[in-house]
């Protein structure tokens, strides 16, 4: 067990992607961050509050289970955006953070197999908080901060005060933007990331065709089926004619 550092200096680094080449390593790895979680009094840890340089998320969920992300990426997410009222892990000072509403997270698990799932508001801000902690990227960097002052204004100053904040990071995005263009590791994500993501939409549709494949062969066997039936509900009912005639004609001699 590890006792939860949080050290920023440290934290300010991006985490590197965790490797399969040492199995004995990153088991003992994940046995270190499951029984320091357990340890604490937190809902979800991540490697480098650990001081271990790995991209590895660890979230407990309501029933106790532990949820392990290895390498975790946003492969997808709605444009749809709201608020996300957060603390900083080091100030503990409240911000007001843009979240996606809905984001695919692509990671692998505890076992090494990959995974693709979809969350939701909640879930889904908290995920975003974590993979930036991995990015070595804080809340207390971009988000804009609460003070008595905001809890106190009018509706209308708040909405002022938050889309002032909104334009503010419009322009920093412009400019990173610009900087990802002009970088090659960057633009190296970017491009590994839009492959990851064409990649996971060519097995959905592959699953998809299957799916209708299946059903197709399912229908034609409903249908045949039907047929037969239909077959025989036919030779049954001439059957029960024909003795009904034959009944008809003996009684008539």
């Amino acid at each position: 067990m590890l006792e939860v550092q949080n050290n920023k200096e440290f934290m300010s680094n991006r985490c590197k992607e965790t490797l399969y080449d040492d199995y004995v390593i990153i088991t003992k790895t994940l046995h270190l961050m499951e029984d320091s979680l357990k340890a604490s009094n937190l809902n979800y840890l991540t490697a480098n509050q650990l001081g271990l340089n790995e991209r590895i998320i660890m979230v407990k969920y309501e029933d106790n289970t532990i949820h392990t992300f290895i390498n975790p990426l946003i492969t997808d997410f709605s444009k749809e955006m709201f608020m996300s009222r957060e603390k900083d892990l080091f100030d503990g000072k409240e911000y007001l953070i843009p979240r996606k509403k809905i984001i695919e997270v692509t990671f692998a698990n505890k076992n090494g197999m990959l995974k693709k799932i979809i969350y939701k508001e909640g879930a889904a801000a908290l995920l975003q908080n974590l993979i930036e902690l991995l990015e070595g990227v804080f809340v207390s960097d971009y988000g804009l901060e609460v003070i008595p002052e905001f809890d106190e204004a009018s509706d209308e100053e708040r909405e002022e005060v938050i889309k002032a904040y909104i334009e503010s990071l419009n322009i920093q995005q412009k400019d990173l933007q610009e900087e990802t263009k002009n970088n090659p590791f960057m633009n190296y994500i970017d491009e590994s990331i839009k492959e990851l993501s064409q990649q996971f939409k060519e097995e959905d549709e592959q699953i998809k065709e299957k799916e209708i494949k299946t059903n197709r062969k399912q229908r034609r066997n409903q249908e045949k089926i039907i047929k037969k039936l239909k077959q025989l509900t036919k030779e049954q009912l001439d059957k029960i004619d024909k003795e009904e005639e034959n009944k008809n004609e003996t009684s008539q001699v």
